[in-house]
């Protein structure tokens, strides 16, 4: 079955460090498809500042043009409602029954992903993987990959290197007239600017 790795988020905005980390899964694990799927509206935590659905959706795709494997799926913004993994993949299950599913997750996530909404439906059909991002994070993640298996799924971890990078502190820099070109993609902080997003 060929490979097909999400990575879903907020990406508010997408930034170097979500990008980096999907790179460096994606040429750890072999995966030669890699869809960026960003949410409609988080479930997992609140969401101050959220740029609009199509502005997000617009960024992920300036950000995923510079590697052929990235591309970027609206699916979780068409779907009305919080965007919950488990209706995601009911979906792509559905609609992409020939491919293995792979589920790309930041450190944080991973250390939550028993407490998403009817994970018991969703563990045994995707492989979740994670990197750190953050120094000192691996024991942490080693501990919640084995929950998750105990639990009945899978989960990869692999080395990354760390590129401490966080929305939160982008969109509160950019409120403050900071340059952002160095943590965004070029394309991403044009948009920004020229859309007078998180106060420029």
């Amino acid at each position: 079955m060929k490979k097909l790795a999400v990575f879903g988020g907020t990406f508010n905005p997408i930034h170097r460090g979500h990008l980096s980390l999907c790179i460096q899964l994606a040429d750890a694990l072999d995966i030669p498809e890699v869809w960026l799927m960003p949410d409609r509206m988080p479930p997992h935590k609140p969401a101050p500042e959220l740029a609009p659905a199509a502005d997000r959706l617009a960024m992920c795709r300036l950000a995923a043009a510079g590697d052929p494997r990235l591309s970027v799926s609206d699916m979780e913004i068409r779907r009305e409602g919080p965007s919950y993994t488990y209706l995601t993949v009911r979906q792509l299950k559905k609609e992409q029954p020939e491919r293995e599913l792979y589920w790309f997750v930041g450190s944080d996530m991973l250390l939550t992903l028993l407490q998403w909404k009817n994970s018991a439906e969703f563990l045994p059909q995707v492989t979740f993987c994670a990197g750190a991002r953050q120094d000192g994070e691996e024991a942490a993640l080693a501990a919640a990959a084995r929950e998750i298996e105990a639990a009945g799924g899978r989960c990869l971890l692999a080395p990354c290197q760390v590129m401490e990078c966080s929305s939160t502190g982008l969109r509160r820099r950019a409120a403050a007239g900071e340059d952002l070109s160095e943590e965004l993609p070029a394309g991403v902080w044009n948009y920004i600017l020229e859309h007078h997003l998180y106060g420029r």
